[in-house]
């Protein structure tokens, strides 16, 4: 069973959300040199630092006691500190271990700096004769130090009872990588660069700044340069990372070159760099609970939903780590969250290419070479194996060792692809999102596929295509349990098949088959079994007896018996039905196809309406397993799943079990959703009834 979602670090949620700005770890900028107002590149270099951060304060000061006054009086601040060389032996002894202090730069003007005195101070960044250096190394720092509050979100997994060291099968993972290996294949248009534009200018309206970074990408960008401009400080990283962390669609499609590029430049990277193991370095702060969910997770699998940025250099790492978490506290005065400072060690060997995505050393292509960045693709699956304290360095370590998927993962993610083919159109996007349970979406996906087949807009026109639209469509309505309209949408469908189509077709079976479930559904049991006949005569006529889409149908048919008044009528009819179509899935679906799970599923349901519970309840069990393997934890049907168990398990008294099942429930659904949406209280209620409901059944 999957472990719930770790993001580290949700802590930084307490933030207003709507900032999409670069935010520092400082209130001001202490500048101090009695040339500050005379020369002139000083006051260009205080406007360019105006520019870069726009929400911090620059005090410019003449005498060393004015802003040594300063800070003192200002301790409860965050401050940066700039000194000539003049005066850096006369301050910099005086603020240096001040807790507020965050760093200290030294500018020497026309003069060669004297470095031997500045080796006991470690919060000095620097010596420059160059102002255009100081100004990008201020830059670089506080890239660096923005990173420990970047979200990272983790999905953990326990491993298999055998102790492997390769990841078991789990749906987030599947779905995950589906969703990137789509965004990686489908095609890039010229009229999606027009999109691209279009969003983002819409997005950044309020932002004139980041219009002109806008401008200066659509003017320059080059695949060759997809990691220059993700490690420059633009909106552009903070925004791709967000969307592949919230899997944000909609971005995502619009940035989906970006990710590709992203991904060939990784993987040529890595090819030419040498095949010897390494370790990276990633300083992070996380909350005490996040803390003690890794602490908690020895061994577990971790699957990396965004980008993560390392540093093979471990100083710089500590860098970031510093004093942030007691300055971050005292610059973000409404946080009541308690950080913790965390030192990832990433051990990764990339030699071992067998289903690991790629990764590399960037800094040939940073925007800041000299971070010494280790870049890995999102999607990458780590071990956690070890958690420890550091006494000596006050910080917590997690090592964390890159991994790969197993067998049984990669024939199921491959059985998919395979599914899905070579077309990476909006239809399958539909497909993919409807099968993370990202209904209104894949219906968008598909609306906007038929308007695009219908206007004769879609890239690669087959009339056939706009029945796959009304099938879809029909689907999604089924799944929301609008029948009657999953009905009519079912008949164009097939009305448009049956234009395009031999008659034997089996999309033209699959059709009467979804008919069939629809009349179903609203109550017309006569015309769904002679729809399902008709369409059972079809397969078997034209594709024989052991097949999927008669296994579909067989299935189709036990369910349909589901729904009469009576289920000890036909019980037996039912039950023969489903385990015939059973056999056939087990036979030839790879064994954790989600077709099994649902026949597994109404055959539980059938003994639950004979009462037969602890019957009922094995098979739900079976089915949530194979579920928890191919769909995320908080799909929809997973969801389902939990609720029947808690129902059953209240129906046979127990309402202890029937609360834990409840609150699994529970905890899926608030996956995503806010406490107020209506499902969730639905799902709250049934805790509060479950657990003190006391039934006679």
């Amino acid at each position: 069973m999957a472990f719930p979602e770790i993001n580290v670090n949700d802590a930084y949620n307490l933030l207003d959300e709507q900032e999409e700005e670069k935010t520092l770890f400082i209130n001001s900028i202490i500048w101090l040199d009695k040339e500050i107002n005379t020369v002139k590149e000083n006051q260009q270099s205080q406007q360019q630092l105006r520019n870069l951060f726009p929400d911090v304060q620059i005090i410019s000061f003449e005498a060393v006691f004015d802003s040594e006054e300063y800070v003192r009086q200002h301790n409860q601040d965050s401050l940066l500190v700039i000194v000539s060389g003049r005066l850096a032996q006369t301050l910099i002894p005086d603020i240096h271990d001040f807790n507020h202090i965050q760093s200290i730069y030294i500018y020497c003007r026309n003069q060669d700096p004297e470095k031997t005195w500045t080796s006991d101070f470690a919060k000095i960044r620097g010596i420059f004769t160059e102002m255009h250096q100081l100004v990008t190394k201020i830059e670089l720092d506080q890239g660096r130090i923005e990173k420990t509050r970047e979200s990272v979100s983790i999905v953990a997994f326990p491993v298999n009872m055998e102790g492997d060291s390769s990841l078991s099968v789990n749906g987030d993972l599947l779905q995950f990588q589906l969703l990137l290996d789509f965004l990686r294949k489908m095609d890039w248009m010229v009229c999606d660069e027009e999109d691209f534009l279009a969003f983002w200018t819409k997005k950044l309206s309020d932002t004139p700044n980041n219009i002109s970074i806008l401008n200066g990408f659509m003017n320059e960008y080059s695949p060759d340069r997809a990691l220059w401009w993700y490690t420059r400080p633009t909106f552009f990283y903070g925004a791709l990372n967000k969307a592949l962390r919230q899997q944000n669609i909609e971005t995502l499609l619009h940035m989906r070159f970006f990710i590709n590029d992203i991904y060939d430049q990784l993987a040529s990277l890595q090819q030419f760099q040498p095949h010897s193991k390494i370790r990276a370095y990633r300083g992070q702060l996380i909350s005490v609970e996040e803390l003690t969910g890794l602490e908690q997770s020895i061994n577990h699998l971790v699957l990396m939903k965004s980008f993560f940025s390392t540093t093979t250099n471990r100083d710089l790492a500590l860098f970031v780590l510093g004093d942030t978490a007691q300055q971050f506290e005292r610059w973000r005065t409404r946080s009541i969250i308690p950080l913790k400072r965390v030192l990832f060690v990433i051990d990764a060997d990339p030699s071992n290419t067998d289903n690991i995505l790629p990764f590399a050393d960037i800094g040939t292509n940073s925007y800041f070479p000299e971070e010494q960045e280790t870049l890995f693709m999102a999607g990458c699956i780590f071990r956690i194996s070890e958690t420890r304290y550091d006494e000596s360095e006050q910080i917590h370590l997690v090592t964390l060792e890159l991994c790969s998927a197993d067998a049984e993962t990669k024939a199921l993610l491959d059985g998919r692809k395979k599914h899905f083919g070579n077309d990476n159109s909006l239809i399958t996007l539909g497909h993919i999102l409807e099968e993370t349970g990202r209904y209104d979406l894949s219906k968008t996906c598909y609306l906007k596929a038929l308007d695009q087949l219908l206007n004769h807009k879609a890239p690669c026109f087959d009339e056939r295509n706009i029945a796959v639209c009304y099938n879809s469509l029909g689907n999604i309505a089924e799944l929301t349990k609008d029948y009657q309209n999953s009905l009519e949408w079912y008949k164009k469908g097939l009305e448009k098949y049956e234009e395009t189509l031999p008659a034997g077709h089996k999309f033209i079976a699959d059709s009467y088959r979804s008919i069939g479930l629809a009349y179903g559904r609203i109550g017309d049991k006569t015309r769904a079994f002679e729809s399902l006949e008709k369409a059972l005569s079809i397969l078997r006529t034209n594709h024989g007896t052991i097949h999927a889409s008669v296994a579909a149908c067989l299935h189709a048919m036990g369910s349909i018996y589901l729904m009469v008044d009576d289920i000890h009528e036909v019980s037996n009819k039912a039950f023969e039905l489903l385990h015939e179509a059973l056999d056939i899935r087990q036979k030839i679906l790879v064994k954790n196809d989600p077709a099994i799970s649902s026949t597994l599923f109404n055959i539980g349901s059938v003994h639950r309406a004979l009462r037969q519970f602890d019957e009922a309840l094995l098979f739900y069990e079976r089915s949530l397993n194979l579920k928890l393997k191919f769909f995320p934890e908080s799909h929809p049907e997973v969801v389902k799943t939990y609720y029947t168990m808690e129902a059953v398990w209240k129906e046979k008294g127990d309402n202890e079990k029937a609360s834990e099942y409840a609150s699994k429930a529970l905890r899926c659904h608030t996956h995503f959703l806010v406490l107020q949406h209506p499902n969730i209280i639905g799902i709250e209620h049934e805790i509060h009834s479950a657990a003190s409901t006391d039934t006679d059944n």
